[in-house]
């Protein structure tokens, strides 16, 4: 079960994805212009690496490329991207860093 919790310094709202497909097209949609740079309305993304469609590897590296070339949005202004994950196996750690999970 999950449930949306209203954390001191975050925004009372949470979207669900069902796979990283749909995350990453509620991403592109997010941006706006501020100033001299495009910002997100979303400041954290829990991914699971084990979705369908796209795995939360993919929707790293993709949502990284969207930011990075075609927003860019300079890194400390991007949400964070939070894997998760049940495995804890040094190869796994690896892989996620490799994908630019933050």
């Amino acid at each position: 079960m999950l449930k949306s919790l209203n954390i001191r310094g975050f925004p009372d709202s949470v979207d669900f994805c069902y796979d990283g497909e749909e995350a990453l097209k509620k991403l592109q949609k997010s941006f706006y212009k501020e100033g001299n740079y495009f910002h997100s309305d979303y400041c954290l993304i829990l991914s699971d690496l084990n979705m369908p469609i796209m795995d939360g590897y993919d929707f790293a590296q993709q949502a990284r490329q969207l930011m990075d070339d075609e927003f860019k949005i300079p890194r400390e202004l991007q949400p964070k991207l939070v894997a998760i994950t049940g495995n804890v196996e040094s190869a796994y750690i690896q892989r996620c860093f490799e994908c630019k999970f933050d």
